[in-house]
């Protein structure tokens, strides 16, 4: 939910001058009705691939295994202030470590805002179905939902803006 928003932007030129873009999924992973014969289906296949972050990832850990903090997971490339300076002229990160000015995203971190927002995308339609469905079926006009998905403030936005509860 957090990170799905990221996919509309375009960090400033890397080194060779290009745009950075996250990639974008096309082909739903979740698709299918969660109240009709367990028709849901998680296409996996589209996963193949996808984020996966091991101690051997050069764009996050160094040769020992030790994360490399210069990559981390900084997007706003658009108001980076940079750390302090120290006494020695350097910029120090929490860890001591020196930062670089620009923190772009890794390869990593853009296969993750692409799986992100493929992901919300699909449970917004499969969830919006499924409630909207409940409601035609009940005519209740009031709407409590528990468990994690129930957390997914996208989704409620939509159900509150798009189904007409009156609460």
């Amino acid at each position: 939910m957090g990170l799905a928003p990221w996919k509309c932007h375009a960090w400033d030129n890397d080194e060779m001058g290009r745009r950075i873009i996250p990639g974008v999924i096309d082909v739903p992973i979740v698709s299918g009705k969660l109240y009709k014969d367990g028709d849901l289906t998680i296409n996996r296949m589209n996963l193949k691939g996808m984020p996966f972050i091991s101690r051997t990832d050069p764009d996050m850990f160094d040769d020992e295994g030790n994360m490399v903090r210069t990559k981390r997971y900084d997007f706003d490339d658009n108001d980076y202030q940079g750390p302090p300076i120290e006494e020695d002229g350097n910029k120090k990160g929490d860890s001591g470590s020196t930062l670089s000015e620009k923190q772009l995203p890794t390869k990593v971190a853009l296969d993750a805002i692409g799986l992100a927002a493929r992901i919300q995308a699909d449970l917004e339609i499969v969830g919006m179905d499924f409630v909207k469905h409940f409601k035609e079926q009940t005519a209740e006009t009031n709407l409590c939902l528990a468990g994690g998905v129930a957390l997914n403030s996208v989704l409620n936005g939509r159900l509150s803006r798009e189904l007409g509860f009156e609460n």
